[in-house]
């Protein structure tokens, strides 16, 4: 019987609990509310914004965030692809040897512009560089005059 009874005194208790919960939106005197007429802006025009400000926001919100990427150049058939590759400041460029002409040519590579040091370069093992200014950078490989190229940083 005492089950019986506390399912009972539960079932009253969420039926009081659910019609309590329950806001129609209507004041002490019975009317509607409308929060949005409480609601009372001020100073909101162009005009009080301070000067530049809101100028500084928006370029700063279209300005493109771009990631850095990285990018290839194949040495092989003793020349340099691409010969011309543009990129933007922070992104990397990979050389990679694919020379293979029976002996696996090993290259040297020369920045023309001092950006590193002469570097050689083995069958299959790239070397990288990343780019942090704009420019237009020259590079070569030591003894081929056909595998020399160009990087331009925007």
């Amino acid at each position: 019987m005492n089950n019986k009874m506390l399912i009972l005194l539960l079932a009253t208790m969420c039926i009081l609990v659910a019609g309590c919960i329950g806001d129609s939106g209507d004041d002490v005197n019975g009317e509607a509310s409308n929060d949005s007429d409480d609601l009372v802006s001020e100073n909101t025009t162009d005009e009080n914004v301070s000067d530049g400000i809101t100028d500084d926001i928006t370029e700063n919100v279209s300005e493109e965030i771009i990631e850095p990427r990285a990018y290839s150049i194949i040495l092989d058939h003793y020349l340099s692809r691409p010969a011309l590759l543009e990129i933007n400041k922070g992104d990397a460029v990979f050389w990679n040897n694919r020379q293979n002409s029976g002996d696996r040519k090993r290259f040297t590579l020369v920045s023309e512009d001092g950006l590193w040091e002469d570097r050689s370069i083995n069958y299959g093992v790239p070397f990288n560089y990343t780019f942090t200014e704009e420019g237009t950078y020259n590079y070569s490989i030591l003894g081929q005059p056909r595998m020399s190229g160009t990087v331009i940083v925007k």
